[in-house]
């Protein structure tokens, strides 16, 4: 995600203020592992457009870094149904290539949890690649679940285009250092499928029920790809030059559970609460699977 998460947070609390009485979510539970085993830095970036910046480096191989995430995400909620489209016409991969990207996103879900973590609760080696140091306390993780589908071709060979969809969570944790820097780490998860997509079809929003369905279909499917991102930001940076770390790897294990309903905050409460996450926010802009 771009600079339009800027604009996807106001559509956020526009949404929140109109909304009369809090709403039900559903509440599942994710537990799963990853091994991290490539790495790209970006360093001096300006432009959130590039799914790879002018100063970025190209995915390279670093010592596998395994590691074991546990949240409870909501679908549904004042969020639900937040969606965006965009197309790059001419961008590159992380590898490089020159490519074609149509995208549209819609948000399932978001949610504050309670409690925080500790700075050991991270794998300390993302932390190490980006000469940052073991946090302390952490603040309460803010997760948030989504749907893409997308249309992506190579411009250097012929008939390489790739149409797929994909769900996935996104699991954002922030701190601030003793040097008054806002440092944040975003954990994802995403299962990506071939599909029949048309540019016509392309920006359809699916309903909350079809969501759990392309949830619980099988995980390790034939011709899906499973992947986990976790992306190491300074959020000073923000609205200008930033550096940060992606790490790229393979799920290893996948467990998924419903739980009970829940009472979604109020509107205000939860229009607030989703502007102090923005910033790490745009980091999702890197979810797609390098195939």
């Amino acid at each position: 995600m771009h600079k339009k998460m800027g604009e996807r947070m106001l559509a956020v609390a526009a949404l929140a203020a109109s909304i009369a009485a809090p709403a039900q979510a559903e509440r599942f539970e994710l537990t799963y592992t990853g091994t991290l085993t490539r790495m790209q830095s970006s360093l001096g970036c300006q432009n959130f457009g590039s799914i790879v910046c002018d100063g970025g480096q190209a995915l390279s191989p670093v010592a596998p870094i395994s590691f074991t995430r546990s949240v409870v995400f909501e679908i549904g909620g004042p969020a639900f149904g937040l969606t965006y489209t965009y197309a790059l016409d001419s961008t590159t991969d992380w590898y490089g290539r020159p490519m074609r990207y149509e995208v549209f996103n819609q948000s399932m879900g978001d949610s504050a949890l309670s409690g925080s973590l500790h700075g050991s609760d991270l794998p300390a080696a993302i932390l190490t690649q980006a000469g940052l140091a073991t946090p302390g306390a952490i603040s309460a993780p803010f997760v948030s679940s989504f749907f893409t589908r997308e249309i992506a071709s190579y411009l250097d060979v012929p008939g390489t285009e790739r149409r797929s969809d994909m769900w996935g969570i996104s699991e954002y944790l922030n701190w601030r250092t003793a040097e008054g820097h806002d440092l944040g780490v975003m954990f994802q998860l995403m299962q990506d499928r071939p599909a029949a997509i048309t540019h016509q079809d392309l920006s359809q929003p699916i309903s909350e029920s079809q969501f759990i369905a392309r949830m619980n279909q099988d995980f390790w499917c034939d011709g899906c790809t499973q992947t986990v991102l976790a992306t190491v930001r300074d959020l000073t940076g923000l609205y200008g030059p930033y550096d940060d770390y992606l790490y790229h790897g393979t799920v290893g294990a996948f467990s998924l559970r419903q739980l009970d309903a829940a009472v979604v905050p109020e509107p205000a409460t939860y229009a607030l609460m989703l502007a102090g996450v923005a910033a790490i926010g745009v980091a999702a802009r890197r979810r797609r699977t390098s195939n």
